[in-house]
């Protein structure tokens, strides 16, 4: 359980990472939640089960991460609206959507590929 919680969290901080350095980071932000769901999966030689509770974890901790930037630096990183109106809502959505794809299609792959190394 907690080699599956350390998977988790560095799953979801692979994304953060991923945006960091300056020039690359057009090409490795987007896929960031991909390149955390394939370490963790791997970490935890994942099956499909496995992989989507991996994959909502990461994403619901990348969710919280932000919520607390917003809290501690304040409107200035806030990416939804002051009203948080519908497209506030389909902003998150989409957000909530691709992380959780990316990164339960990361799962698999790295839970099949440390599987078939065995």
């Amino acid at each position: 359980m907690l080699r599956f919680l350390q998977a988790i969290i560095i799953g979801s901080l692979i994304p953060f990472i991923a945006i960091l350095p300056p020039i690359i980071h057009f090409f490795t932000g987007p896929i960031g939640p991909f390149i955390g769901g394939f370490i963790a999966g791997t970490i935890t030689k994942s099956d499909p089960l496995k992989a989507m509770l991996l994959s909502l974890g990461i994403t619901i901790s990348v969710f919280l991460y932000f919520f607390i930037a917003i809290v501690v630096f304040g409107e200035s990183l806030s990416l939804v609206p002051d009203d948080f109106s519908l497209g506030g809502i389909l902003i998150t959505s989409i957000l909530f959507i691709y992380i959780l794809g990316l990164s339960l299609l990361g799962a698999i792959i790295g839970g099949y590929n440390s599987q078939k190394n065995k």
